[in-house]
């Protein structure tokens, strides 16, 4: 898996922390950067919207 992903354009995040997270946005823009700093608050605070549970990509919308 690891020899094929360095084919590609794509990256793996390892983390070396369990304290450690990532997020996965598909959608960069502006309307998400303004709202950044309290998704990373509620994220840090252990909150999230249930719309979210069970997906890998951030659901914008639901922490809006």
């Amino acid at each position: 898996m690891s020899r094929r992903l360095e084919e590609t354009e794509y990256v793996r995040a390892v983390l070396g922390s369990p304290k450690a997270w990532t997020l996965h946005p598909i959608d960069r823009k502006p309307k998400f950067i303004k709202a950044l700093p309290d998704i990373i608050q509620k994220i840090e605070s252990g909150w999230y919207p249930p719309e979210q549970g069970g997906h890998y990509d951030l659901i914008l919308k639901s922490w809006l």
